[in-house]
This record gives structure tokens, sequence and C-alpha cells, in this order.
């Protein structure tokens, strides 16, 4: 040999069926696969994986080539099946292992793999190909992860659907979701849950790197990009696994309340049978008892602390100062920008439409100052009438009747909310849409800066 791998330069007594004239050890009538995509100028011959069988070696190429007659063939551009020709091929680009892996190729998990119902690797864990699989050659590879747990033969025989050479796990067109805000040079290219497809690897960046198609740019352009792999999911709405995420609202299963507006889960994978519009979470604490996963559509979901969502209106729940200096009032209306860097577990971002100190920089705020609810007031929140209420000129309420806040007003959110009084004067238990403007948290149905007078004298240690 011209090398031996024993570093002996002594000849070798060998078996005939050992030895061909092909390059890269083939034989005549051998099952190979192309290790990648194989073009002839710019038509697309075959995928990576594509079955083909050697027919003999390459005329003028001897010592590089070798001829292969593919199973199928098809051009990129058009669905034209290629007629029965042989093609010259590079040696190093067919191999004998199905899924058109070869020995020492780095390849990643596409899925969640298991061993006899023990998780021995997760979607986008890495691995080495180490040979074919006797008795599965057809369907499986032998390949060596970097330490699954729990098991203590480190090699496994897995199907070539379960592994991929793209990082992260992701397979060629594969749709996927953006995980956060993608920019080029501080353009916005995608927002957080923008849909796209899986082109394939990222060349120079294969390691760290995805290249992904998507379905539509936000700068109005249509080329490719090499997205990290963190970048990007398979789960709609841009949702991670084991990701940390909160109702956007009250959540229901038929009649029983899951989950209020706010409430935290964890993301446990995707929802079998509505992948495209739904997740698979786990609540901290169900309001209905239970310890079940839930299924949720991604836009009952968010990953902004309280729930709360970008562009979502709220409302200051009391008056809010930075450093002593009044910057809005109780009621004050704003708009949710994402969660505050560095205080995500405990703070938000918003810009108020008009803040008291005429500045316009957005404002970290802590979940609970700010509320969904008009006038800023917030769910189980004493309130009490500002005037007397009443429906079709029948009394509900009179002026300074407690109440408590339960909620938006189903068909009037923009004015009204929706409250409990303790005691009805006409004798009912209903709930009560009522105007912002007529509740008030002030004991006695006071508003602030309403005019008020003295019922009494007032004294202060026996001065008047």
């Amino acid at each position: 040999f011209a090398c031996r791998q024993d570093g002996n330069d002594g000849t070798l007594n060998a078996l005939v069926s050992e030895i061909t004239t092909l390059p890269g050890g083939f034989r005549i009538g051998e099952q190979v696969f192309a290790t990648g995509d194989i073009r002839i100028g710019d038509a697309l011959v075959a995928r990576k994986g594509v079955e083909a069988t050697v027919v003999g070696s390459s005329r003028g190429d001897e010592k590089t080539h070798v001829c292969v007659l593919f199973a199928r063939l098809r051009a990129e551009k058009a669905d034209t099946v290629f007629p029965l020709v042989t093609h010259h091929v590079l040696a190093g680009q067919i191999t004998t292992l199905p899924g058109g892996f070869f020995i020492g190729e780095q390849v990643f998990a596409t899925g969640d793999l298991r061993v006899e119902g023990t998780l021995v690797a997760r979607k986008g864990s890495k691995a080495t190909v180490s040979g074919s699989c006797d008795g599965d050659e057809k369907s499986r590879v032998c390949v060596q992860f970097a330490g699954p747990k729990d098991v203590k033969d480190a090699t496994l025989k897995v199907l070539v659907a379960d592994i991929t050479p793209i990082p992260g796990g992701f397979r060629i067109g594969e749709q996927v979701f953006a995980t956060v805000d993608l920019n080029i040079k501080d353009t916005l290219v995608a927002r957080k849950g923008d849909e796209a497809t899986v082109v394939g690897s990222a060349g120079g960046d294969r390691k760290t790197h995805v290249c992904i198609r998507l379905a539509s740019r936000q700068d109005g352009k249509d080329d490719a990009l090499n997205a990290l792999v963190t970048h990007i999911t398979t789960l709609p709405g841009g949702f991670r696994i084991e990701e940390q995420v909160f109702a956007t609202g009250d959540i229901r299963i038929g009649d029983a309340l899951v989950a209020r507006k706010g409430d935290e889960a964890i993301v446990v994978g995707s929802s079998r049978g509505d992948e495209k519009t739904h997740v698979r979470v786990r609540f901290a604490r169900r309001r209905d008892g239970k310890d079940d996963n839930a299924h949720v559509l991604v836009t009952h979901i968010t990953a902004c602390l309280g729930g709360f969502f970008i562009g979502e209106q709220v409302f200051a729940t009391d008056d809010l100062h930075v450093e002593d200096t009044l910057v809005a009032r109780k009621g004050a209306e704003a708009v949710v920008l994402w969660s505050a860097r560095g205080d995500e577990k405990t703070r938000v971002r918003v810009r108020f439409a008009c803040r008291q100190d005429g500045k316009n920089d957005p404002l970290r705020v802590l979940v609970s100052d700010i509320t969904t609810l008009l006038g800023g007031f917030a769910i189980g929140e004493q309130v009490f009438a500002a005037v007397d209420l009443q429906i079709n000129d029948t009394p509900v309420a009179q002026t300074g009747a407690e109440a408590v806040v339960v909620g938006s007003a189903t068909r009037a959110e923009k004015t009204r909310i929706c409250v409990r009084f303790a005691s009805r004067q006409d004798g009912k238990d209903d709930t009560l849409n009522a105007l912002v403007t007529h509740i008030t948290p002030i004991p006695g149905g006071f508003r602030t800066g309403e005019q008020v007078f003295a019922t009494d004298d007032f004294y202060i240690k026996d001065t008047p």
C-alpha cells in the first residue's frame, strides 16, 4: 500500500475480493449514495442520499472518477426524468452508507432519539457517522454521539431520517420560524415568528448557521439568509422547547378556566395535528387544578412577562415616577415594546402616548404597573361608583357604592370595564359594564382632581 495505517512498509496478501481497480474502493454493481447535491452544469442530477449503482471506471479520469447509474434523476427547475444514462462522478461524491453519509461526517439529530423509552439525544444533538449497520444496511447508519444520556455504548444505530448534516437537526425543505427579530446591519429582516424554509447548511458557518429563505422578508428582498441555529425553530410562533412563556389572556378548555393572562408556562413541544397553529405548554399552576399539558394557539402565549405582546395597548395602574418626577398618571395609555433587558423577570418596556415630563423615551415598568384594562384598573381591584348608575332607568348603584373589577367589557372594551357590585339596588348579582369615568378607586366615589367641600369643621391638634 502507498501508506499503511499501521505504519509498516511491508507487502500484504489480500483476497481478490478485497481490492478493485476503481478509485474509492468501489466495486462494479455496488449500491452507493450521493454524499451531496450533484450537478451537471446548472442542472441538479441528484440530491444527497439518492441511490445509484456503480457501473465501471470513468475513461480519462480513472484515478478520481467512477461511472454510476442513478436510480432516478431530475432537473432542479422541472420534473423531467433524465433518460437512463450513466454519469461520471468523483469518488468522494458517493458512499456506500445509506442517506449519502460518509464515515467521519458530522451530523445532527432531526428529533429527540430514544432507546427503549430512554432519551438518548435531543433534536440538534451533534454526532459523528461511524459506519454502516449490519442487518440494517439500507435504512440505518451507526453514529457516535458526544455523550448520550443513560447509554453506556455511545454508538447508536439510527434511521437515515433521524440525522442530517445541517446544524440544529434541521432538514432541507423543513418549515421553521424565527425565534427572535433578525437583522442584517441594523436592517430588520424578520420578526419573531416569521415563517421560513430551510435551504441547507450555511457555507463558512456550517457548525453554527443554517441557510433559510423567508416567506416574506421585512426589507422586501427575496435573498436567502444565514441564520444562527438558535434563531430558528420548527415550532410556530418562533417558540423554543423549554422557553418560558406567559398567557396573553384567559385560556379555557371547554368551560374550565386553565390560565389567566400573565400565568407562566414552559413550552413542551409541538401540538400533533395542529403543528402550524398550536404548541404544547405546561403551566406552572393550572387554574382547574390539573397537571396536564395544554395545547394552545401561538397567539395565546408570549415570551414577554405578564402576558403582554409587542404593540399591545396598556394603561398605568397607578401614578408612575422616575426619581420623584411624575412620568404618567394612573390610566395613562402606553404601548408595549418588549421585556426590559436586564430586568426580564420583573419589568417590561413601554412607550407612553404622552409623558407628564414631556419626554418621549421608553420606560421600564413593573408588570404590576400596567394593565390592559382601560383606566389602569386591575382585575380584583376595589372601586367605587363615581355617579349614580342605572340600567334602562332602573337604579343599580348609588355614588360611592363598592365594586370589584372583573375584566374588560366584552362589547365595549374601549370605553367600559366589567365590574361586580357588592350589593346592587335592583337586587341582582349580575356584573355590569361601566364607563371608566363612572368608577374610581377612591372611597366615596370621589375622583382625582374633583372639587369637594368640607361637610364639617376640620381640626388638626385642636387647630381649625
